[in-house]
This record gives structure tokens, sequence and C-alpha cells, in this order.
């Protein structure tokens, strides 16, 4: 089979299809979202080449250098729970990189004051996170708290660089509730698409305007739920895009699509 486009006068119904498929995507309860999804997916970038990438079940995951006991080189091992009941992601060693020996010559010393690494906690709220590392932590997302509310918890000096700090009090790296209002946002009035991703960048500056290829480690997280219901909203959209870009062929304004079976 094969599409053909038709004019015909009773064919804005397909569009008006599309565009109440699109009003009617609905957004999940959260129970039900975190019932069928694990609560947290990171991936691990050195580079800007993917080098490892966990699915996590738990509410805390602690992402850290972890030395080898031994001299042998071994793949990066599942992610292990410690008394507390926290899953334990260990950063991969530099040999996983594919080039140049100065770039892992740089990820070997980078790695060494990430032993202590960053804690994630991924909640019905959304995603905190608390560094413990020496290491400078740099973070981006589309829900930056505001300094003064997080009693300087997060550092901003300019309002694309955000700097996660040492101290007591987790930060908010992505809201729940901000991003359901974004995504039926989106919803009802288009314009640009809310980040269910959060980025964080161990040892180096970074905006949002940054190429993350360009950094030597960065980390990837969000929450399943999320992004399953912005790629949900995202194929509507494009479905309905490719109809209006097919209506405004036609003079009448409308465009009907008929399968046409072939032998």
């Amino acid at each position: 089979q094969y599409l053909t486009a038709t004019q015909h006068n009773k064919s804005q119904r397909q569009m008006n299809t599309k565009t109440q498929e699109m009003n009617n995507v609905s957004i999940l309860p959260l129970s039900l979202s975190l019932s069928v999804l694990p609560s947290l997916v990171v991936s691990v970038f050195y580079v800007g080449q993917e080098v490892l990438r966990r699915e996590s079940h738990g509410r805390d995951v602690r992402i850290a250098y972890y030395p080898p006991t031994s001299s042998s080189c071994c793949p990066p091992s599942p992610p292990q729970p410690n008394l507390s009941g926290t899953e334990r992601i260990s950063l991969p060693g530099p040999e996983v990189v594919r080039g140049s020996a100065e770039k892992r010559a740089a990820i070997t010393a980078l790695l060494g004051f990430l032993e202590r690494g960053v804690m994630l906690a991924s909640m019905g709220s959304g995603i905190r996170a608390q560094r413990f590392c020496q290491g400078r932590v740099y973070w981006t997302g589309s829900h930056a708290p505001d300094t003064a509310a997080a009693g300087g918890a997060a550092s901003s000096p300019s309002p694309l660089l955000r700097k996660l700090e040492r101290t007591n009090s987790p930060v908010t790296l992505f809201d729940r509730q901000t991003f359901r209002e974004e995504l039926e946002l989106y919803q009802t009035q288009g314009g640009l698409p809310p980040q269910a991703e959060v980025t964080l960048c161990f040892g180096e500056e970074m905006t949002d305007s940054d190429n993350m290829a360009e950094k030597l480690i960065t980390v990837q997280v969000y929450q399943p739920w999320a992004k399953q219901q912005l790629e949900e909203l995202l194929a509507v959209r494009d479905s309905l895009s490719f109809f209006q870009e097919l209506a405004s062929e036609s003079q009448l304004g409308e465009v009907t699509l008929n399968l046409i079976s072939i032998s």
C-alpha cells in the first residue's frame, strides 16, 4: 500500500481528528508511571561518547568513581546497593575512551576528584542532587532553582551557569509539577517543548549552549515517565504537522489520505 493526497471538501475531519488526538494526550498519574517504569535513567559520557547507561529502580543513586581493587581492566559492574539502600553507579576508568591519550590522561586526573561523587534522589516531586566530591559539578536543565530561595544551595554567577555546591541541602534539578505545567502549555499553545533531561558536567563549567562532546565527563539523567509523555506528545504533533503541510498545498486548505491497494 502507498499514500496519495487528494483534495476534497469533506477531508477536513482528518486534520480535526489529529488535532483532537493531540489535545487528548493524557498526562499519566505519577503513581501509575512509577509502577511500570524505572525511577531514573543515568547515562555517562566521556568526551561525548556514551560509556555507561543504567536504569535505577530505587530512590537514591550515588554516581562516583570507585578505584579498581586490582590492576586488571574489567567492564563496569552493575550498580550495587550499599547498606543504606543507595545504588552505586561507578564511573568507568579512562580505558573505555576512544581517542587521544591526552584526553584519557585528563579523565584519569579528573576521576581522582570524584570518589565521593554526587547523590541523586528520584522522588515523586522530581530529581534532587547533593554534591559530595571534591571536583566541581555544573548542571544544565530548565528548572534552575532561585538562588535566594534555595538559601545559596545553588550558585548561579550567570543565568546559564549553575554550579552544584557542597552543602547539606540538596538542590532540585527537575521539578515534576513545573514539567507538567510546561507540558500542558506546549500541548495547547506549542512553542519549544519542555526538557525532560538534566545534564551534570564534572570538573568543567558548562552552560546550556555548550557542546557536551567537548566536555571530559558528563552525565545525563531523567525520569522515564517524563520523557515518555514528552515523546508521545511530540509524535502526535509531528503527525499533525504532516497533515498541515499537505493541506497548505491545497487551494481549499483541505486534504484527505486514501489507501490504495497495489498488487
